[in-house]
């Protein structure tokens, strides 16, 4: 190829770039790493599973005795801070660091003396695991104004504290013994369904370090402003670890609670 032909496509060149608008050179903005950031508390309602002191339960025994454990309604709270991050306009990513409890409530019924006796022994607790949790979900939003979302993601939580209450009295005397402690019981019963022992771990020993789980949820978006949002969320965090340590008795446990969030989103992002 001749002087001429590179001469001419520099030419080309030169009114190419000349001609266009200056607007259409400009380099496209760099994409803020967080968007958006929030607030949020709201309330855990725990249906812990894995062994039949923490579920609905209801066993028959030799000498005709039978054993119940019944599911108490427990809730707790959590509260936290988070960020967004868009990838585009109805996919992000969302990372929240709160503080949670979650645990377990229950009533158990077995005989208190399994021969020749009707009297029945009535045992309620309560246990109460606070965890510090990381929760990453990817997000995606649909609908008019893309008002609902929903997320799929995991969670890790660390153990911070393990509180326990206990209450019990026998269909004979009514007596009520009860009490707090920090720690756990672990309870055995004999094939006839009366009790007979107990295993006692205090403080944290009872309960694995970490959980890990995942975390499913579905929300919607209230706008108050342009740059001002209330999020309304439906969560539900299933654990994939057994937390029991040690497991005594072989008895299982794992995590899952339904959480209700409300939280106050504010947009970073440059008026659009």
């Amino acid at each position: 190829m001749n002087k001429n032909f590179y001469i001419f496509l520099f030419i080309l060149s030169t009114y190419s770039l000349s001609g266009q608008p200056s607007e259409n050179l400009k380099l496209s903005e760099p994409k803020r790493l967080i968007d958006r950031v929030e607030i949020f508390a709201g309330s855990n309602f725990s249906f812990n599973h894995g062994n039949m002191f923490i579920e609905n339960y209801q066993g028959d025994y030799a000498d005709n005795n039978y054993v119940t454990n019944k599911r108490l309604l427990k809730f707790d709270y959590l509260f936290g801070i988070g960020a967004y991050h868009s990838f585009t306009n109805r996919i992000g990513l969302n990372v929240r660091v709160q503080y949670e409890q979650k645990g377990t409530k229950n009533e158990l019924n077995n005989p208190l003396n399994p021969v020749n006796d009707d009297t029945r022994q009535i045992t309620k607790d309560e246990y109460t695991y606070s965890y510090f949790t990381i929760n990453t979900s990817p997000t995606f939003y649909f609908g008019r104004k893309n008002s609902w979302m929903i997320s799929f993601g995991a969670y890790y939580s660390k153990i911070e504290n393990l509180r326990g209450s206990s209450q019990s009295y026998n269909t004979r005397d009514f007596q009520v013994n009860k009490g707090s402690f920090e720690g756990r019981y672990f309870y055995h019963l004999r094939e006839d369904g009366g009790m007979d022992g107990f295993a006692w771990n205090p403080f944290l020993t009872s309960i694995e370090d970490y959980d890990v789980g995942v975390a499913l949820s579905v929300g919607y978006k209230v706008p108050l402003s342009e740059k001002h949002i209330i999020l309304i969320q439906l969560q539900d965090n299933y654990g994939l670890k057994n937390i029991n340590k040690n497991n005594p008795y072989d008895l299982q446990e794992r995590n899952h609670a339904i959480a209700f969030i409300i939280s106050y989103n504010f947009d970073l992002q440059l008026k659009r």
